[in-house]
């Protein structure tokens, strides 16, 4: 089994299709879940105090995913899961690698 990871975005508005990372799903060559967390966020960047509080909750959230398919629905509306990327065959440490 190949290693994967997908991104978890915030996206703040579907329509205009901006989008802030908070982290990646991993899913390494065993098949085990794990998360990947972005260490710094650009809250000043969302300009709207909600918007900032949301996203420190989404990502102080991200360790209780354990699927790699589904986000949680605690995630609510504002976060999304990129599609499935294959990490290279030859990295040892897909989670230390995304």
């Amino acid at each position: 089994m190949s290693a994967s990871y997908r991104l978890v975005h915030f996206t703040p508005d579907p329509f205009t299709g901006a989008r802030l990372p908070l982290g990646a799903v991993v899913v390494d060559r065993s098949g085990e879940v794990r998360v990947a967390k972005v260490n710094h966020l650009s809250l000043a960047c969302l300009g709207d105090r909600g918007l900032q509080i949301a996203v420190q909750r989404l990502h102080a959230r991200l360790d209780g995913i354990g699927n790699a398919e589904v986000l949680p629905p605690a995630f609510g509306p504002y976060a999304t899961l990129g599609e499935a990327v294959v990490v290279p065959d030859g990295v040892p440490d897909p989670l230390g690698w995304v």
